[in-house]
């Protein structure tokens, strides 16, 4: 919902209250086999049969009021904006686990039992209040002062209970899983910014100075912690206009991020038998420099396009997982903890040019790479995660007096993954994609569609490495005498062929997953446009139909 109130010219108030309620219910039954590297050789550890269940339910309603304000000075601007959040949420859960242990020899040593009952109630509740004025002092200058505050608290109960087989009910309070635990962050924000602006350039130069206090209160432990921080953010931007469709665009912003409630919380979530979880109450915040430069060309009667993009960030005090061995059976516990090192650079390029010798026919060719050093650490050693991505995509589109619109797609991505402690973990794999895409409008407002796409994964682990074909097909009849409305017949996956597979990479994990997804399915859609733009009726239907494609480019 979204309220836009015009009290004069020069007052206007803007309303955008949002509430949304949920519940949830999550069953999970696992079976898992875990092996440990002992003397050059592989061998089992451990054996585990897990049924975890929990129901939850929440409200979270969010609200944003701004009050604009213009002067009878042009350029001369004041307005203030007010949002808040309110968020409940809790939840219910059991845990049922049977795990067994096995020495070198491949003999059980022990057999572990859990059967524990757990509510968590999370509270969340944010205030913020921001305020700008501008101020001309020139023909192509302005200045603006701005001011924020901003004051987050969150509350994190836990209570775990576990089973107690002589009065045969979960009545033993497990205090090592169990914690009542308050956080709040409260921060002032001071900044300018001046703004020069000429015919062919803009830039903005400006600084902030925040003053954040983080107060961690473990009620359970009686234990207070409270962290107070001054950070000083720079920002500058640059933009020179070559001409109206020919820009260059340098950006720079620095930006904190405070740790979340989950992450501070000292209490140990052993959900996961094999994989331990707690929080770090001494976390410290991180910052981030962000550096972009963009240059963006457009020739609307020649339809060429060039666009190229290079981001880079750096982070500070970066929060990430240490991992730590608890027993010679492959168990571990992961802490958030702060380390420095961590950075990320990547780049977009792209191209496209009419097809001279086919009248109606353009190709647009990208290329993508990105690199990123992550770290994490592993028995109190730093351990730096390398991923590099390489992506390149070829398209040729042919259209024919606004009847056919044919289009060729080719995609080959590559990634790479390399460790500097675990490098048994390093990794590498391919994924191609081609498909081919065509639309057709009869007479009498009568459209066939169709589009194929063809996958192919290598370098995967055993029984992942799948290759599919996804063919959609459409057939639709534009309705009245304006074409406003459309019936349309769709069939997706008409081979049943669909699968969706994906590959994670964590600190000390390599993760292949495939989800089920929904196969061969038709279906039957009536669409009618109310708006119009630019005078002529908007595409029908919601989101990507069969032979339709739709390219976005930033």
């Amino acid at each position: 919902f979204r309220l836009t109130y015009t009290i004069n010219d020069q007052n206007s108030i803007i309303i955008a209250p949002n509430i949304s309620f949920q519940a949830s219910e999550y069953v999970r039954e696992d079976s898992t086999l875990s092996f440990i590297e002992r003397d050059k050789l592989t061998t089992l550890s451990n054996r585990t049969k897990s049924l975890i269940t929990n129901q939850g339910d929440g409200v979270n309603w969010n609200n944003n009021v701004t009050w604009r304000k213009k002067f009878a000075k042009k350029g001369r601007t004041f307005s203030a904006t007010f949002a808040n959040t309110y968020s409940r949420n809790n939840s219910l859960g059991y845990n049922n686990s049977f795990s067994s242990d096995y020495n070198t020899d491949g003999n059980k040593v022990r057999d572990s039992i859990i059967n524990r009952y757990n509510t968590r109630k999370n509270n969340n509740d944010n205030y913020s209040l921001n305020l700008s004025y501008t101020e001309p002092i020139g023909r192509d200058k302005v200045w603006e002062v701005n001011y924020g505050y901003n004051n987050n608290g969150s509350l994190s109960d836990r209570e775990t209970w576990d089973w107690n087989e002589t009065t045969k009910a979960y009545d033993r309070l497990s205090t090592a899983l169990s914690n009542y635990f308050e956080n709040s962050n409260e921060a002032h924000r001071l900044g300018t910014n001046l703004r020069i602006i000429k015919k062919k350039y803009n830039y903005q130069l400006g600084i902030s100075a925040q003053r954040t206090t983080l107060v961690s209160d473990n009620k359970t432990k009686a234990s207070l912690l409270e962290q107070t921080y001054t950070n000083l953010f720079p920002n500058a931007s640059f933009t020179y206009q070559f001409a109206r469709s020919k820009s260059l665009r340098f950006n720079y912003r620095g930006r904190t991020n405070q740790p979340s409630a989950s992450q501070l919380q000292p209490v140990i979530d052993d959900s996961d038998q094999r994989n331990w979880r707690q929080g770090n109450p001494g976390l410290n915040q991180e910052f981030t420099n962000n550096f972009s430069i963009n240059y963006n060309f457009f020739n609307v009667t020649k339809f060429r396009n060039l666009f190229a993009a290079l981001n880079f960030s750096n982070t500070y005090n970066k929060i990430v997982n240490s991992t730590t061995q608890l027993d010679a059976f492959g168990k571990q516990l992961t802490v958030p903890v702060n380390v420095n090192g961590v950075y990320n650079v990547n780049g977009n390029f792209n191209i496209g040019l009419p097809l001279k010798l086919m009248k109606g026919g353009n190709i647009n060719a990208t290329s993508r790479v990105a690199y990123n050093r992550n770290a994490s650490m592993v028995n109190g050693a730093k351990n730096y995660i390398k991923n590099l991505n390489l992506g390149e995509d070829l398209r040729v589109n042919y259209v024919y007096k606004e009847a056919l619109d044919l289009g060729i797609t080719a995609s080959v991505n590559y990634t790479s993954a390399r460790y500097t402690i675990q490098q048994q973990l390093n990794n590498e794999y391919y994924t191609h994609m081609y498909s081919i895409d065509g639309t057709y409008t009869f007479p009498f407002g009568l459209v066939v569609s169709s589009d194929i796409d063809y996958t192919a994964n290598s370098g995967l682990s055993a029984g992942y490495n799948q290759n599919y074909v996804m063919w959609n097909a459409a057939v639709a009849k534009q309705l009245f005498k304006s074409k406003k409305g459309e019936i349309r017949l769709s069939v997706f996956d008409l081979l049943n062929q669909n699968i969706s597979q994906t590959r994670n990479v964590y600190d000390n994990v390599i993760e292949d997953v495939q989800t089920t997804v929904l196969n061969r399915f038709f279906m039957l859609s009536f669409t009618y446009n109310i708006n119009r733009m630019g005078g002529k009726n908007m595409p029908g239907g919601g989101g990507r139909q069969p032979g339709q494609r739709m390219f976005i480019q930033q």
